[in-house]
């Protein structure tokens, strides 16, 4: 039986952490151990485990990942790895400083996660004529030209590919060069300020794409803008996604060094930084900026954006509406009007991503609160019924929620909307 990781490489290989201690998951662990090191050249890796996508998390110097991901392909064994993007807005700086430690050491290059099925719904009949195979270059060349033009730089493309049947997908990491040196962004957070820019100014609009899930029409984008918030993973060359036939990312264009292909980058006395301020985490950025002008010809097709579908133009124009909102807010004032979404007239969903209370009152802080988890208001219109759900892992696994009550007028008035009749005039015979 081959040693662990960390017997091959004592002092570059850390872990794994894979069980939880009480209150602590593996990650926050991962976190603790790397202040207790203080070894600035390890890095935060993720690894798939299984096809469900557990994940044991290591930490790495990137030389040793790169040793691991060679001597897993000699012996013909999955290579399943991830960088984790270290955050100023991490989930444990209650308890430690190890993200603040960590980007103190290192710097994050612009980088793309491009991915979209085969046969593609694209919006844009010039994308949809396109060379799919062509597309991961061409949005590269896009993204690089947008860096130039905004943030007076050079950026040259390291990209690598992992098709398969039935999907295109590519990861691409860009070195910026100003005046002869590498300039990084300080962390995922300011680059995610410049995908919004870069999503405002409209050019991402002709990779907008459209699938069907459980029966609703879902917009979505073949630039994937759910990568740069908080801890995010990235997979590494050549990794693959635990039992999925993707095939591991190998390099499309560019040089041959693992080391290329790392967002996280060390920092030195020398290293430059685009002076960008830091976006609040999310994982949808705004698509909705100016419209770009389709080249071509073609007819663009009439569809809702994902980030304001028609039953959330509906309900917005209800002053019924508001009136709820307002009440859900005094209950829980740290929801966040604009990240409340209406799955549909009958579902909306309003994530509580800064209340760390559990409904079911299941963890171990004050008043039954967990430590990292969060939680979210499921309100039905047509009932006027609102409930508040847990969102860890074990609280969604052993069930339950509370109902939050609507002050009864509300309620009727929702249930009256939805039961309200009209009489339709039928026009005379001739």
């Amino acid at each position: 039986m081959r040693k662990q990781f960390s017997q091959l490489f004592p002092e570059a290989v850390y872990g794994p952490f894979s069980k939880r201690k009480g209150e602590q998951g593996p990650q926050e662990i991962m976190h603790k151990r790397y202040e207790q090191l203080q070894k600035k050249e390890l890095r935060f890796v993720a690894e798939d485990i299984n096809e469900k996508a557990y994940k044991r998390y290591w930490l790495m110097t990137g030389k040793a990942l790169e040793t691991i991901v060679n001597l897993n392909q000699e012996d013909r064994r999955n290579n399943c790895f991830y960088e984790i993007m270290p955050s100023p807005d991490c989930t444990y700086n209650d308890t430690c400083k190890a993200c603040q430690q960590k980007l103190e050491h290192f710097g994050t290059r612009a980088y793309l996660d491009l991915e979209f099925p085969d046969p593609c719904d694209w919006d844009s009949f010039v994308t949809s004529v396109s060379d799919y195979k062509s597309l991961g270059e061409e949005i590269a060349d896009i993204f690089a030209e947008f860096l130039a033009q905004n943030y007076d730089c050079s950026a040259e493309a390291r990209i690598m590919q992992s098709h398969r049947a039935g999907k295109y997908s590519w990861h691409v990491v860009f070195k910026c060069m100003r005046e002869g040196q590498e300039i990084l962004f300080r962390n995922s957070l300011t680059l995610l300020t410049a995908m919004t820019e870069f999503f405002k100014q409209g050019h991402a609009e002709p990779y907008v794409y459209f699938t069907i899930d459980k029966g609703e029409t879902i917009q979505k984008n073949a630039i994937d803008d759910s990568v740069y918030s908080t801890h995010k993973l990235y997979r590494t060359l050549g990794s693959q996604k635990y039992g999925r036939l993707t095939g591991s990312f190998v390099v499309q264009k560019g040089p041959q060094e693992f080391n290329e292909y790392l967002v996280l980058q060390p920092r030195t006395a020398d290293t430059r930084f685009f002076e960008l301020e830091e976006a609040e985490s999310t994982t949808k950025i705004l698509k909705v900026a100016g419209k770009r002008t389709q080249k071509g010809g073609g007819l663009k097709k009439k569809r809702q954006k994902s980030s304001r579908p028609e039953a959330q133009l509906i309900l917005q124009k209800l002053e019924l509406w508001d009136d709820t909102l307002r009440f859900l807010k005094s209950k829980f004032p740290t929801m966040e009007d604009y990240k409340v979404q209406a799955k549909s007239l009958r579902r909306v969903y309003a994530p509580l991503d800064r209340d760390h209370r559990c409904p079911m009152k299941r963890g171990s802080g004050p008043e039954g609160a967990h430590r990292n988890n969060h939680s979210a208001l499921f309100f039905y219109p047509i009932s006027g019924a609102c409930f508040w759900k847990c969102h860890k892992k074990e609280c969604q696994r052993l069930g339950g929620s509370v109902r939050v009550l609507l002050p009864i007028g509300l309620r009727q008035r929702w249930v009256g909307l939805f039961n309200k009749k009209h009489t339709i005039q039928c026009p005379p015979e001739w």
